[in-house]
């Protein structure tokens, strides 16, 4: 099991709203942890954050995620675990399974949640990339499983057209209402407290 052992964690997009979670829950379960973030007040170099790292992680939009593989190709190296937690998968499936192909253990995930949420009863997805998949797969399950987080298995090439329905209208409906509120100058306080029951 890995959560008795100490893993070296980098997370880009480490200052981000999943990122600082999983620095966070790292630190907690014993990890040490390096961010790789324009954000974060201390800037570190990227490969010596990936050469340095046991496990990376990739706590940003897919673009970025496949920028950061293409770039740290050579860093990237066959001891190493990579997990993502982006939220779209079809456009970094490609990247994921050439990392693969090079020995690469790789694992996508997909917490079914907002980051603040208390972490208890909440599910992820976990979706292994490819047939050397197997210790990224068995760290992200511990490391979702120590924070109580319920991991469920899914296709990684199923994940988006599944996840639309599900999550991509909902969000699109928020995003609307959102912009509808803004634009009209509402304010939210007093409509929650003018809403029905």
């Amino acid at each position: 099991s890995f959560i008795n052992m100490s893993e070296r964690i980098v997370i880009f997009g480490g200052a981000g709203r999943w990122g600082s979670r999983i620095d966070r829950s790292a630190q907690q379960l014993g990890h040490e942890t390096a961010i790789v973030d324009p954000r974060a007040e201390a800037q570190i170099d990227p490969k010596e954050a990936v050469n340095w790292a046991t496990v990376i992680s990739l706590a940003v939009f897919p673009r970025v995620a496949n920028q950061i593989i293409e770039e740290m190709e050579e860093e990237i190296s066959e001891e190493k675990i990579v997990f993502d937690i982006c939220g779209r998968k079809n456009e970094i499936i490609p990247n994921l399974r050439r990392l693969n192909a090079r020995g690469v253990s790789a694992v996508s995930s997909h917490p079914l949640a907002n980051e603040k949420q208390p972490s208890r009863g909440l599910k992820v997805l976990i979706m292994p990339v490819g047939d050397v998949s197997g210790r990224a797969t068995d760290f992200v399950v511990d490391f979702y499983s120590a924070q109580r987080m319920i991991p469920t298995f899914h296709d990684l090439d199923r994940h988006d057209d599944d996840m639309a329905p599900d999550q991509g209208f909902p969000h699109s409906i928020q995003r609307a209402v959102g912009h509808a509120v803004i634009q009209e100058g509402l304010d939210l306080d007093t409509l929650w407290k003018l809403a029905p029951a």
